[in-house]
Formats: structure tokens, C-alpha cells, sequence
């Protein structure tokens, strides 16, 4: 689980999602982000190791999708 609370600004919560991608890409598992307050939420959206859950207007849930896996 990882709990963002608007931490950031664009580029550096970019690199966070891009490390988070490379590290599932790796290590394939399963993983959760609760981002309150979510004013940079498009950052998680384009993510493709990343899908939405839930959505409120004080959070979004997202999981990671199973699509990092590296190929054998």
C-alpha cells in the first residue's frame, strides 16, 4: 500500500509512478495506492501498471493491473 497525499509536484510524483512501473515490472506483486486529495490524479491515470477502483471526491484507489509481468 502507498498513501499519497498530494505529495509532489508533477515531475516528481512522474518519477515516483515511472519507479513504481519498473519496480512491478521486476518484481511482479500486488500493490495498492490511496491518493487523497487527488489533484494530480491524471499522473496515476496515464499509468498502465495502474488501474482505478474507487473514486470519491477526497480520494482514488488505484491497483496495480497484472500488466508489468515480465515474460518468460
Amino acid at each position: 500500500m502507498l498513501y499519497l497525499f498530494n505529495p509532489l509536484p508533477e515531475p516528481s510524483l512522474r518519477r515516483v509512478i515511472a519507479n513504481l512501473e519498473r519496480s512491478l515490472r521486476t518484481h511482479p506483486r500486488a500493490v495498492f495506492v490511496l491518493y487523497h486529495n487527488p489533484l494530480l490524479e491524471h499522473v496515476l491515470s496515464e499509468s498502465a501498471a495502474l488501474k482505478k477502483i474507487v473514486r470519491t471526491h477526497h480520494y482514488s484507489l488505484y491497483a496495480s493491473t497484472g500488466q508489468t509481468r515480465v515474460e518468460a
